[in-house]
């Protein structure tokens, strides 16, 4: 299951259902309850910033790692110009203490971040055929420019998709960590919770009814399958009962909210 942080802790059910999750003394005008007193949770601060920004070098990497060294991954575009992104293959001779080296058919991915940056911009721009020096070490000849073969073209997509969620999901813990760190700054203890408890929870708990964010059975279903990944990650997800399960999910939803209502720290 993708619910991670304050989602995947295994609590007791002890006392912590009110509607369905029972605090003693809650009610629909009192935020407190004997456990804990909330202070204001509406608009936290929080620095949101962005999720990670892929790279299409990383999703290169990464596609040509999973594909291996298939000779039929990259075709030759019978373009002529280089441009940024484009990956070449090259003749390179280097100057090293007088003697030349030359390196034949070298696969370059122009824009690497690996590449030293005046050789990237040189490349830049010239066309198959050409030879040319770079920064007076280098003589290049650009024999072709290269893509992804078009079969492959769905798997690349397929790569960076996942890359980007895993991104967005990463930076959403991250604010939920932060929301979190606020709530329990925030929130008087009033009695030490019951062994297996734990305070995050109660303050979820808590707002998800006050707010009216709690989940009937089928919204608690839908969102198990929302976040059920696939088959190892539903397993994975058996490993909690059935109330721990509701608690995680239920704690999603308040996290969600509480995010979706929070404002850019100044």
């Amino acid at each position: 299951m993708r619910v991670r942080s304050v989602l995947l802790r295994k609590i007791s059910m002890i006392g912590l259902v009110c509607g369905m999750f029972i605090f003693p003394g809650c009610s629909q005008k009192d935020i407190s309850n004997e456990y804990v007193k909330l202070g204001n949770y509406k608009g936290i601060e929080i620095s949101k910033g962005e999720p990670e920004t892929i790279s299409e070098e990383r999703v290169e990497n990464l596609f040509s790692m999973n594909a291996g060294f298939d000779q039929e991954l990259y075709v030759d575009t019978k373009r002529k110009k280089v441009k940024d992104g484009d990956r070449i293959i090259i003749d390179l001779t280097e100057k090293i203490n007088g003697e030349e080296i030359t390196r034949q058919d070298m696969n370059v991915p122009v824009g690497s971040e690996h590449l030293a940056e005046g050789f990237r911009e040189q490349v830049k721009g010239h066309s198959v055929g050409d030879t040319f020096e770079v920064d007076g070490i280098y003589t290049v000849t650009i024999k072709s420019i290269l893509e992804v073969n078009p079969s492959f073209q769905e798997e690349k997509a397929r790569i960076r998709e996942e890359m980007e969620k895993e991104a967005q999901e990463t930076w959403r813990q991250e604010q939920f960590q932060q929301i979190e760190s606020y709530l329990l700054e925030h929130t008087e203890v009033i009695k030490e919770p019951e062994e297996g408890q734990e305070v995050i929870d109660l303050i979820l708990g808590a707002i998800a009814k006050k707010e009216k964010l709690e989940l009937t059975d089928e919204k608690f279903t839908n969102k198990a399958y929302e976040y059920g990944g696939d088959d190892k990650e539903r397993d994975m997800g058996a490993e909690l009962n059935k109330n721990e399960q509701d608690i995680a999910l239920q704690n999603e939803v308040v996290m969600e909210w509480l995010l979706e209502n929070a404002k850019e720290k100044k």
